[in-house]
């Protein structure tokens, strides 16, 4: 049988590696944990997030996880180098509905960070 600490160390590496490898992990919490602090490691280690269970924290990380998608799909086809808003504004409206300009900021703001990631050699 495996201890707590060993479990948790294993939950904690897979998040690492999937943190790295793949997508941030953003964590909600649902209940009560007897150890609430390991929601805390998974999304820092991860590059991710604990948000609270209410509604307006969930859609906030709803509309997230939507931009990262839409920018995604658009990474498939258009370059990265965006130095127009307006022209960068277009390509969104063309390609997804229901876009305010909250999520139009949020998706320049994850294109620079993928960017950003990118000239430093990471993922």
């Amino acid at each position: 049988m495996y201890d707590q600490v060993e479990i948790d160390d294993e939950i904690l590496h897979l998040a690492a590696r999937l943190g790295t490898e793949h997508h941030p992990i953003h964590c909600i919490n649902v209940g009560e944990l007897e150890k609430p602090e390991i929601l805390k490691k998974i999304a820092e280690i991860s590059e991710g997030s604990v948000i609270g269970h209410d509604q307006a924290s969930i859609k906030r990380l709803a509309r997230h996880l939507k931009n990262m998608a839409a920018v995604t799909r658009m990474r498939r086809n258009f370059s990265l180098n965006w130095k127009n808003r307006k022209d960068f504004e277009n390509v969104v409206h063309s390609y997804e509905s229901d876009v305010e300009q909250a999520d139009i900021d949020d998706m320049m703001e994850i294109l620079q960070y993928k960017l950003t990631d990118y000239c430093r050699g990471g993922r």
